[in-house]
């Protein structure tokens, strides 16, 4: 399965960040050998980012209040979201993407490679997660036991706690995971929610 576009994390870039400026216009510069690649605001209070290998990624403004609310006023959270972003695309080249929110908060997300992504609430409140590849539809969603559910049209996953509070995850490849309930908790409160984790342990298990 094709490696998931993952929502962007923040991640400690404490030696890359000294090779970042910040121009006159407030908008962050990276440099290092022959990659370049800037971070800008445009007129929307969109964020925009951009390299040298024509990759372009636009990050609307309602996305980043959603998924970001008032980080993005800090300087140093600014610059980390900007390393997190040269680090998922600096080897990619003619690469365009939009993170956006719709009228009903549902984030989307779409790219010049055929992926579109949709992540928000179903009618019970529960949250999911559909993908769509060339054509191939992926969703993760819970279910009303409380269940995480994963389909794709050659691969499906789920997710659980058992009676002894571990969780287990197990998919059509064999694999199968016990987390104890302290690793899980570790691991939520690194990644924010039960779904990041849930898409977490799928990746892990299918590079």
């Amino acid at each position: 399965m094709k490696k998931l576009l993952t929502l962007l994390l923040f991640t400690c870039h404490l030696c890359l960040g000294q090779n970042v400026k910040t121009d006159i216009f407030g908008h962050l510069n990276y440099s290092v050998g022959h990659y370049r690649a800037s971070l800008k605001t445009n007129i929307f209070e969109d964020l925009i980012f951009s390299d040298n290998q024509h990759n372009q990624i636009t990050f609307k403004k309602k996305y980043l209040d959603l998924e970001h609310p008032n980080q993005m006023d800090l300087q140093e959270n600014r610059i980390n979201f900007f390393l997190d972003i040269i680090h998922q695309h600096k080897l990619d080249k003619h690469y365009e993407a939009t993170y956006s929110v719709d009228i009903f908060d549902k984030v989307l997300i779409k790219d010049n490679r055929n992926t579109e992504i949709e992540i928000g609430e179903d009618f019970h409140g529960n949250p999911y997660y559909s993908e769509k590849i060339n054509g191939v539809k992926f969703t993760v969603k819970k279910d009303l036991m409380g269940a995480w559910i994963a389909e794709g049209e050659f691969y499906s996953a789920t997710m659980k706690k058992d009676l002894f509070n571990q969780y287990i995850y197990e998919d059509n490849k064999g694999n199968e995971l016990k987390i104890s309930r302290n690793t899980y908790q570790r691991i939520q409160r690194k990644l924010g929610s039960e779904q990041r984790v849930f898409l977490h342990f799928i990746e892990m298990l299918n590079i």
